[in-house]
């Protein structure tokens, strides 16, 4: 006759061995009350029924969709749902870690771009809208001034970076007012909640025609910019050639460091002077 596990209770190790965990672990998982193991009544050792091994491949199905342990004593102990809200909950948690990972790919590819290639042309393209959370750090990190949000800006890296925005005119070699900050792309924002904490609201950056080009400097020159007006000269080249002009501060959105060095691409908003720049413009759409 074919044995049965109905009704059978399993020793520590069966169920350590059984499901691959630590004897830690499915200790915290009863402080939680994720488990409740019996007592064997003569020897007094613990022992776990086929519901507490499910409840535990519960907890690591809610684990691998991107839950805390501690969400899944809510979803599962403190106000347990049923069936349908507990696959709803795990696919709308698996939605928002691809999203997650396809940021960090965009980021990552980006910063790719800029390391392998240093030194391409400037381009004309459509930028992202970005947010940006000022932290005063371009006075130096012992000026910053800690919040949630930039915590959470910080913890989200490299889906978030940090960013500087550059009030200078390409065309004119004048010093740089530089202001820093930590910053996400708009249509990334829903990846942190926290950014609701604050009471000061980001700056909103681009989302417009840009000419864009790499940039990068060893990190112990930063926050300075462009000091012998190489980059600038390069835009200002660009701008001329394509019968366009800039129309707002230059920003690093995507500022991430890497080595020793510190990678990313500037944006110069910009908007047509005659014909040319206008024709120029159409073709991004």
């Amino acid at each position: 006759m074919q044995d049965n596990a109905q009704g059978k209770s399993y020793s520590t190790n069966v169920l350590m061995s059984a499901l691959g965990i630590s004897r830690g672990t499915l200790r915290y998982y009863e402080q939680l009350g994720l488990v409740s193991p019996q007592r064997d009544p003569e020897s007094n050792y613990r022992t776990y029924s086929n519901a507490d091994v499910f409840r535990v491949v519960e907890c690591v199905m809610l684990k691998n969709a991107g839950y805390q342990v501690q969400h899944a004593k809510e979803t599962l102990v403190d106000a347990p749902v049923d069936a349908q809200g507990f696959v709803d909950d795990c696919l709308g948690r698996s939605e928002l870690q691809l999203k997650w990972a396809q940021a960090a790919h965009e980021r990552f590819a980006l910063l790719r771009e800029v390391v392998t290639k240093p030194g391409a042309a400037p381009r004309l393209e459509k930028a992202d809208e970005w947010l940006i959370y000022y932290d005063g750090c371009e006075g130096g990190y012992d000026r910053f001034v800690a919040n949630r949000a930039q915590d959470s800006l910080l913890e989200g890296m490299p889906v978030s970076s940090f960013a500087a925005v550059l009030d200078v005119d390409a065309s004119n070699p004048a010093q740089v007012e530089t202001r820093w900050g930590r910053a996400i792309p708009t249509r990334y924002r829903d990846l942190m909640p926290d950014l609701d904490l604050v009471d000061e609201g980001p700056a909103r950056f681009l989302g417009c025609a840009c000419v864009s080009l790499p940039y990068s400097d060893d990190e112990d020159k930063i926050p300075g910019f462009d000091r012998g007006g190489a980059v600038r000269t390069r835009i200002a080249d660009f701008l001329l050639a394509h019968g366009l002009r800039q129309s707002g501060a230059i920003v690093a959105p995507c500022v991430l460091p890497v080595r020793g060095k510190v990678y990313t691409r500037l944006y110069v908003p910009v908007e047509a002077t005659g014909l040319k720049g206008k024709l120029e413009l159409a073709r991004l759409g």
